[in-house]
């Protein structure tokens, strides 16, 4: 039997790059930022269920910020394509694999 995450793709990865333009107000400055523009990257996981989505966001103080963004669309393809199943899945496959979100990490830091 499977599990109904197995028929759960993702379909894409859409990022934002969102910025509070706080430096001119000098709202949660200090020393070592001086001029922060609190800033994050927000990420959807769009999946084939359709009223199903993951969500999740990365802060930085402005700096920065772009390059997270790239690099979150840089590794979208290794995500896209997978199934929730695949990601969260403890167990070992058939063929002596680990699945789970530490082979994602991997998957994503490592090649």
């Amino acid at each position: 039997m499977t599990s109904p995450m197995e028929d759960i793709f993702i379909t894409d990865v859409v990022t934002r790059d969102i910025r509070f333009h706080t430096s001119k107000g000098k709202h949660g400055s200090d020393a070592m930022s001086p001029d922060p523009e609190y800033s994050c990257v927000y990420m959807v996981l769009v999946t084939s269920e359709r009223n199903l989505e993951g969500h999740g966001f990365t802060f930085s103080i402005g700096r920065g910020n772009e390059i997270m963004q790239l690099a979150a669309e840089t590794l979208k393809h290794k995500i896209v394509g997978r199934s929730l199943g695949e990601i969260t899945n403890w167990d070992t496959g058939a063929d002596g694999s680990k699945y789970g979100f530490a082979t994602l990490w991997r998957d994503l830091c490592y090649g």
